[in-house]
């Protein structure tokens, strides 16, 4: 009986937080929940992967925004006001279930390689006016279930992370990135994992001289808690390190009366002294039962998603 109840008026959702760091806090929101503050959006959606950018002084959080009429993901925006306030705004529905939208800034243009795993690609986007408006300008791969994939520039030259869930062989792959010629180069895998781990969960960014990038740990459960791993990778020879040296688990938020209890975390991004996470959390809701009916009859514009 309880877990009939749990099906049909329990639901998992997300949220993304954001917080300006103090200068004795160290990366990846390390001290317990401190300052943090929602990124609100309309009730018909829940927020998670934010991507945080700097642009002429504003701050910009970029989501996936879960559309619960329809059951898939639209391309989210959120600006940071000067008062700390923010709220999330579908900006595109790309066709397929959209999520993580990696964004990252080349040569004074802005890119975007969202997760569109649901149709087998990889793809480049390019803001034709930043920050709402973007253009597809390459299937950089098809035929591929990569998800989160993400850009990172070293030496001079751009790459990108690509991972592919397998099970017990999931691999994790390099490639570089032409943005001239809008390609990818040949897709070379550096890393097996034989569980739920080193998926991307995050930009990459520098600390000490070192790079490192978020990863999601979700062995136990998904989104369990972000893993950063400090990495050595050689262009020339191919050769890919890893180690952890830091976890960020879901009690940064515990004990804030303002949020939910914190359940899983899967993103961090960072940018200057602003960091954003995203948190999962169980919610009952009594409407539940009827949106899946209104979805399964199609009324009222609810649908499950195709």
């Amino acid at each position: 009986m309880l877990t009939r109840i749990k099906k049909y008026f329990v639901e998992n959702k997300w949220i993304c937080l954001y917080r300006r760091k103090h200068a004795e806090d160290s990366f990846g929101a390390a001290s317990s929940g401190r300052f943090w503050k929602r990124v609100r959006c309309e009730s018909r959606y829940w927020c998670a992967d934010p991507f945080i950018v700097e642009e002429h002084g504003k701050y910009y959080v970029f989501c996936e925004m879960m559309d619960l009429k329809t059951s898939h993901g639209v391309l989210g925006l959120a600006e940071i006001s000067p008062s700390g306030d923010s709220y999330a705004r579908p900006i595109a529905d790309l066709g397929c279930h959209v999520s993580y939208p990696n964004v990252f800034k080349a040569n004074d243009t802005w890119y975007m390689i969202p997760e569109t795993s649901g149709r087998k690609t990889i793809e480049l986007y390019q803001a034709i006016d930043f920050p709402t408006r973007w253009k597809k300008q390459a299937i950089l791969a098809q035929n591929i279930h990569a998800v989160d994939t993400t850009a990172f520039e070293q030496d001079g030259k751009w790459y990108v992370f690509i991972y592919e869930p397998k099970g017990a062989n999931n691999a994790l792959s390099i490639a570089e990135l032409d943005l001239g010629a809008k390609r990818l180069g040949p897709i070379k895998k550096v890393q097996q994992y034989t569980c739920r781990i080193g998926r991307p969960a995050g930009n990459v960014f520098l600390h000490n001289g070192n790079s490192i990038r978020p990863t999601q740990f979700g062995v136990s459960t998904y989104g369990g808690k972000i893993v950063f791993k400090k990495f050595l990778f050689n262009s020339v020879s191919w050769k890919y390190e890893e180690n952890d040296i830091k976890e960020v688990t879901p009690s940064i938020v515990q004990g804030l009366s303002r949020l939910p209890v914190a359940e899983g975390c899967h993103t961090y991004n960072c940018v200057g002294n602003v960091e954003v996470v995203d948190i999962k959390y169980s919610h009952f809701s009594l409407f539940r039962p009827l949106r899946i009916l209104m979805k399964y009859l199609h009324l009222r514009g609810y649908h499950f998603y195709e």
